[in-house]
């Protein structure tokens, strides 16, 4: 999406933060899904919008916070 000029640099830093905080023990698979809706969402949400949703995904992979990194 930033390649293609859909979304700017506020949002690539904030897809990247959301994707830097998901766990390791959280699957591969389950973590390039997260990436691409992350993309997806940047293209229709303002940087502020995407942070919020950046949180909810982080809520939905890691419900009970236990999953931590070393």
């Amino acid at each position: 999406a930033f390649a293609e000029g859909a979304v700017g640099p506020a949002h690539a830093r904030v897809v990247i933060d959301v994707l830097d905080d998901i766990p390791h023990q959280v699957d591969h698979d389950i973590k390039v899904n997260a990436e691409k809706q992350m993309a997806d969402y940047a293209r229709v949400h303002t940087p502020a919008e995407l942070t919020a949703i950046g949180a909810r995904l982080m809520a939905h992979l890691d419900p009970d916070g236990e999953l931590t990194d070393d």
